[in-house]
């Protein structure tokens, strides 16, 4: 089964493996016609009943698919008629109509149809489209006006289209999901298609499960590779839910260990972003004089104070106290021309190893990296390609590789992670992106699902703050999208 959310984030990450949303709906158009035919050849009864329908059609027309399918024509004459409206179902339509050859009945308005569906509308002949009065001289109606984009009551025209499609004698097939029924929960709206077969993409729909009888499960060609991206229902699935009777710091205690005089936003963003990410406390153990300006750009943020302008070897001791107070530690933000070598040896607790800590870091051991490309290759002494080499390299620990598609490499394989977009290059987001995943880490114990569900959340909230600013936001702006994207997880 397949949630509708998941199911767009797999149409949208076959996007990034070659297989674009207008072939995808060309694909799912000739899966749902050449079902369409084939059922009405396992349906024995259908010809006959329909022969006294099929005299009074004015435009009785033979179903078949175009010589690029294998599908013989069928024996008896038949008058389909496929009814459309807004949406990707409609364009789905549009492709089924135009491979039977039959009539198409759209009730919308071409201004609202998206790319991919209006593509599809402008390949119909002039002469397939209908009416609605051709809903009464059909023996076969193909249900394409909603499908999985149902959104609120249906009403006005469309709940009039649907009445009239049920007062019809004609045998009616829905496509994905008939129209007018939830298809998550199931929950019907009071006018829905009552539909005699279903045929829907990909997978099964949960809101289908009591028609499973007559549902038929078609694959429209959405690449392998898509069952390793990163989607909400994994994130929220698995997400740290706070207890009602939690106290201060029960929620995770995390130490970032960075800044220097050069770097001073770098922890501080990454301290914000953990405290969003859901963190209790959060404490920066910087060189004096960044910890100083860390307090003046947030009271939220707790600094302890080392002696100099760059983190050193003399200050272990008192690191190392630190971390024994908190459940996690950061390091990296900001760190400049810091030395961490030593220290990352004597930090057994879980780690996030992020910006110029990471070429210092010798054990992956209950390690989280966070490299850009340039990172990667200053570690790792050869550039990233997704391999079995890669995956080696990550051992016990997990790499979040950063770019336009985010990886996160185990030993055992790699996920994906699409959300985003490219006004990311502005500095600061890889801060914001270490900070979310050491404050998930915090509160949990796995390393693979906070790499991963950071590198979602903070691309959604890069998504939010494009649709406000397009590609003028900064780091700090996403801070502010953070709290929406996870409340949606709740």
């Amino acid at each position: 089964m397949i949630s509708i959310r998941r199911m767009r984030e797999l149409e949208d990450a076959s996007e990034y493996f070659g297989v674009s949303k207008t072939m995808l709906m060309e694909n799912a158009g000739r899966a749902a016609a050449q079902e369409i035919k084939q059922y009405i050849k396992r349906t024995k009864n259908f010809e006959g009943s329909m022969d006294h329908k099929t005299k009074q059609s004015k435009n009785p027309i033979i179903l078949s698919i175009p010589p690029t399918s294998s599908s013989k024509r069928l024996s008896k004459g038949i008058y389909p008629l496929v009814v459309c409206y807004h949406g990707n179902n409609g364009g789905d339509g549009f492709v089924i109509a135009r491979l039977l050859g039959c009539k198409v009945y759209f009730f919308g308005k071409i201004d609202k149809l998206k790319p991919e569906a209006l593509q599809a509308y402008t390949k119909l002949s002039k002469n397939q489209f209908a009416s609605e009065n051709d809903i009464d001289d059909a023996d076969l109606i193909i249900d394409c006006i909603f499908g999985t984009g149902i959104k609120g009551e249906v009403k006005g025209i469309s709940k009039k289209v649907i009445d009239h499609i049920n007062s019809s004698n004609a045998l009616k097939i829905s496509i994905d999901v008939p129209s007018g029924i939830d298809p998550d929960y199931g929950k019907t709206q009071s006018v829905h298609i009552k539909a005699d077969k279903i045929i829907t993409f990909h997978d099964m729909k949960p809101g289908l499960r009591n028609m499973r009888k007559k549902t038929t499960t078609v694959e429209i060609g959405i690449p392998p590779q898509t069952k390793k991206v990163v989607g909400h229902d994994y994130i929220k699935k698995n997400f740290p839910m706070r207890k009602s009777n939690s106290h201060k710091g029960k929620n995770g205690r995390l130490l970032i260990i960075g800044g220097s005089k050069d770097y001073i936003g770098a922890p501080a963003l990454a301290g914000l972003a953990a405290l969003r990410s859901g963190c209790d406390l959060v404490t920066i153990a910087a060189p004096e004089n960044t910890a100083y300006a860390i307090n003046a750009i947030s009271p939220d943020l707790i600094t302890y104070k080392l002696n100099g302008d760059y983190l050193k070897d003399s200050h272990i001791d008192e690191i190392l106290e630190l971390v024994t107070k908190n459940d996690c530690v950061l390091i990296g933000p900001g760190l400049g021309k810091g030395d961490v070598s030593n220290l990352l040896k004597l930090i057994k607790k879980k780690a996030v190893v992020d910006a110029d800590a990471i070429k210092q870091l010798k054990s992956m051991k209950n390690r989280i990296i966070t490299p850009h490309i340039r990172e990667f290759k200053q570690w790792a002494g050869f550039e990233f390609k997704d391999s079995k080499q890669i995956q080696k390299l990550a051992g016990t620990g997990i790499i979040l590789f950063k770019g336009s598609i985010d990886r996160i490499v185990t030993k055992n394989g790699i996920k994906y992670n699409i959300s985003g977009n490219s006004g990311m290059t502005v500095g600061g987001t890889g801060d914001l992106l270490a900070g979310i995943t050491a404050g998930l880490l915090a509160q949990t114990d796995a390393l693979e699902y906070s790499a991963a569900a950071a590198a979602y959340i903070l691309g959604k909230s890069a998504d939010r703050a494009y649709k406000k600013m397009r590609y003028y936001y900064i780091a700090s702006d996403l801070l502010d999208e953070l709290p929406p994207v996870m409340k949606d997880f709740l």
